[in-house]
């Protein structure tokens, strides 16, 4: 495990510990997918987005096709996206397959429990047993109403990678709150610098400097919790509720104490990004689609009932931060990393420690 040179007594930290290339290499990007998303749980659906008997929700969870189902007893349930006749992909987007899961090639057919259930012309098939036949299983829990997998159908509890991450975080119960905006857009730039521009807590003065004015960035906090990084500011002046939200008109999430009013902005590893506030609970995870281009999904969720008008307002505030603060400074950067002189100097102690500690889990899974 890389471990970070630091000195205590003194006030900036070492340079990044991941060389360029780990920026704008496809051969990076490549090894990545595979050492690292491959081998990490992966957000992929709110239990909400699969409510139904048969409904279902294609993902792809680093080189591995995923598909989230809901079975007859209720339970959601995770498999490989793969025939096994042939090896098909065999479900995209998502819908409902009540019926079960066929693929459209030679029709082949499974249960919702993954259990093959029918083979045409199956006496062509020299005594297969359908029984031995099933679909791989993948690895798939729920917290706080966020459903994960993991390719690995042996891979450790959900509970166990996030450990105290919920207790850490305000007890925020988003399987309460009902989502009313979501949007994607793409940009060009790493999805490691989105990672790091989000979790680095110097910018908030500079970057941020209008649109986050009414945060007390002096007193701020943030925490590791395994892999994750958790992060809060109260607003400024001793207020109670931040300006911003005050105006926003959404209700107050009923269920979290005023201590988190302000503004909480964490990371579960590698790439799910969220926020939080008195009335709004989020998250924005960023997949990468090269080396160079990324996508972001955000998701706004508010108390059930509150005015749609409202939620669209807010979130169109916060994709105006994201675009022409956040992205701007990560494509910007993404350019930098082409240059033959980047360097980064030395970092400030404790506000970009931060960046440090993600770029050293990084390198735990794709060493250099």
């Amino acid at each position: 495990m890389t471990q970070l040179d630091v000195d205590p007594s003194a006030d900036t930290l070492a340079g990044y510990l991941l060389p360029p290339e780990a920026y704008t290499s496809e051969a990076w990007f490549a090894r990545e997918q595979r050492e690292l998303f491959d081998r990490c749980w992966a957000f992929v659906a709110m239990a909400d987005d699969v409510p139904a008997v048969g409904d279902y929700l294609a993902v792809q969870v680093g080189t591995h096709p995923i598909v989230v189902v809901r079975g007859l007893d209720g339970r959601l349930r995770a498999f490989h996206n793969l025939c096994r006749h042939r090896g098909m992909v065999m479900l995209e987007g998502s819908g409902n397959v009540r019926t079960g899961i066929s693929c459209l090639y030679h029709h082949w057919n499974y249960g919702l429990d993954g259990a093959l259930r029918r083979v045409p012309q199956l006496d062509r098939f020299n005594g297969m047993e359908l029984g031995d036949w099933g679909l791989l299983p993948a690895a798939l829990g729920v917290a706080m109403g966020m459903v994960f997998v993991h390719p690995d159908p042996d891979a450790g509890s959900l509970a166990d990678w996030l450990g105290d991450f919920d207790e850490l975080t305000g007890g925020f119960q988003p399987d309460t709150l009902a989502e009313g905006v979501r949007v994607s857009y793409e940009f060009d730039a790493n999805w490691k610098l989105w990672a790091e521009n989000h979790i680095d807590v110097l910018h908030l003065w500079y970057l941020h400097a209008r649109t986050l004015a009414e945060y007390d960035h002096a007193a701020s906090s943030w925490s590791t919790c395994g892999r994750h990084w958790v992060f809060y500011e109260p607003p400024r002046h001793g207020k109670v509720l931040p300006p911003m939200v005050e105006a926003s008109g959404m209700p107050v999430i009923p269920h979290i104490s005023p201590s988190w009013y302000g503004s909480g902005a964490h990371l579960i590893f590698p790439n799910l990004t969220m926020a939080t506030g008195a009335n709004f609970w989020m998250t924005y995870q960023v997949t990468p689609l090269s080396a160079e281009r990324s996508r972001l999904d955000m998701r706004v969720r508010a108390v059930p009932g509150t005015d749609p008008a409202l939620v669209q307002a807010f979130a169109d505030a916060g994709r105006d931060l994201f675009e022409h603060e956040d992205i701007k400074a990560c494509e910007l950067m993404q350019q930098a990393m082409r240059s033959p002189r980047f360097v980064v100097g030395p970092l400030a102690r404790s506000h970009e420690e931060p960046i440090l500690v993600f770029q050293r889990n990084v390198l735990d899974y794709v060493p250099r």
